[in-house]
């Protein structure tokens, strides 16, 4: 009876630990989505700030702004947004990833 009482136990503890495996790769992937989701709305909060921005500067009428410069702007804009999202440089991304992240296991 001990013989199979152990085995028996070793499998169940083997199981155990493969659901708790599964659990931590869901649980890690959803930490990465989560954090990544977090990344993105911070730049998209960047790239609307720095819009506003720049629509609340009066353009100067010297020269006229052409469609290429306004597209390059706007990608430039872009691209500032995408880098400090990751480099983490207003924060933003990070506290809706502590805020959030709570609610994972859920």
């Amino acid at each position: 009876m001990n013989g199979i009482h152990s085995v028996n136990s070793t499998n169940l503890l083997l199981k155990q630990s493969q659901n708790v495996e599964k659990l931590d790769s869901k649980n890690l992937k959803k930490d990465e989505e989560l954090r990544e989701a977090s990344r993105e709305f911070e730049q998209l909060f960047v790239q609307q700030m720095l819009d506003s921005m720049r629509q609340s500067v009066p353009e100067s009428e010297l020269v006229e702004k052409s469609q290429g410069e306004k597209i390059f702007r706007s990608m430039l804009d872009q691209e500032y947004a995408r880098i400090a999202s990751k480099t983490d440089s207003f924060g933003l991304g990070e506290m809706i990833y502590q805020e959030y992240k709570p609610n994972l296991g859920r």
